[in-house]
């Protein structure tokens, strides 16, 4: 396996390249294309982890232009929900958020050269997973079968939690996150979605709309000890008249990577759905949150590895650190909208 960054910083602006389109967009990333479930030790606790996003979310890309003293960062990416007073909680993994706009970098993608160049970012992330209380019920033997509620009525309507349900909510700090956007690359759905958008509006306001009266109130979970929350306050408030799918093929990557001292290991805290909607962390006999520690396999190994030398360096400052290539074998996810 070539062991190698997956982006290549381009010195020069190739020639013809088009520009990339602004605005705000759709995007919808329900299902991955690839989707490990090689990342925790305990079988009992495989549902932790989970690339699987509840559909019709109202989850949406931002690219504004920004100034620049080049053009090969000149654009900036935001994902956020489309509105920023989320008031339920999906079941299953939970759409990558940014806490505030990143620069778009110029480079080639070392795994699909083939798509030519891309606007890329990276950043660690608080990943969240959130699961029915059985499947991570501390007395479980065996894995457990996840449906997240869609099939069935004991785990909630249209995989929303309810008011009475004690959801896990699971944290994997210092995830990374990276998104590559082709701009030679037209998507297929992109491109019928303005002919389709006036469907496509009813179809996924409607689910919104259904969800929004379930519950009320999306609100940060409290942990302890040190350990840092994931919040989805974050975002800016739109109007739900969805626009387009994004025009341009994307793809977004999480994966678990070594930090050295920085890791944090990944966790669980039992909530509490209120009749209102909102939720708290369900407290033991020591006024502490229910909390689960996750039996985190190693994350993909790199050769050669700076000692404690971060992840998260910027592009410049790689120095030619080799990684190992995001694969089906370690624990990550990748959606490819296209």
């Amino acid at each position: 396996m070539t062991t190698t960054f997956d982006a290549q910083p381009l010195t020069s602006l190739p020639t013809g390249i088009p520009t990339l389109p602004t605005g705000t967009f759709l995007l919808p990333i329900s299902t991955p294309s690839v989707a490990p479930n090689s990342c925790l030790e305990n079988p009992a606790q495989s549902g932790a982890w989970s690339c699987a996003i509840a559909q019709d979310l109202p989850y949406q890309i931002m690219i504004m232009g920004i100034p620049a003293t080049d053009d090969l960062s000149n654009n900036e990416i935001d994902l956020a929900w489309s509105n920023s007073s989320m008031n339920f909680v999906p079941y299953g993994a939970q759409p990558p958020i940014l806490n505030q706009a990143r620069v778009l970098k110029l480079v080639n993608d070392s795994n699909y050269p083939q798509r030519g160049p891309a606007w890329f970012f990276q950043t660690p992330y608080n990943k969240l997973v959130v699961l029915p209380e059985a499947v991570l019920s501390p007395s479980a033997g065996k894995r457990s079968t996840i449906n997240y509620g869609r099939d069935s009525e004991s785990t909630s309507r249209k995989g929303i939690a309810q008011p009475g349900e004690r959801p896990w909510f699971c944290y994997w700090n210092g995830t990374l996150l990276e998104a590559f956007i082709y701009v030679n690359q037209t998507s297929i759905a992109g491109s019928q979605s303005l002919s389709m958008s006036s469907a496509t509006a009813t179809a996924t306001t409607g689910a919104y709309n259904q969800a929004q009266s379930a519950t009320s109130t999306y609100a940060s979970s409290v942990p302890t000890g040190g350990v840092q929350s994931n919040s989805y306050s974050s975002g800016p408030t739109a109007d739900p008249s969805w626009p387009q799918l994004y025009p341009k093929v994307l793809k977004i990557e999480e994966r678990r990577v070594p930090i050295g001292d920085q890791n944090i290991s990944p966790y669980c805290i039992q909530n509490y759905v209120n009749a209102d909607g909102t939720y708290q962390p369900i407290l033991n006999s020591t006024n502490q949150p229910v909390t689960i520690f996750l039996n985190e396999t190693e994350p993909t190994t790199v050769e050669p590895l700076t000692s404690k030398r971060t992840l998260f360096a910027s592009l410049e400052e790689r120095g030619g650190d080799l990684f190992e290539r995001q694969s089906s074998s370690t624990c990550g996810c990748v959606w490819l909208a296209q």
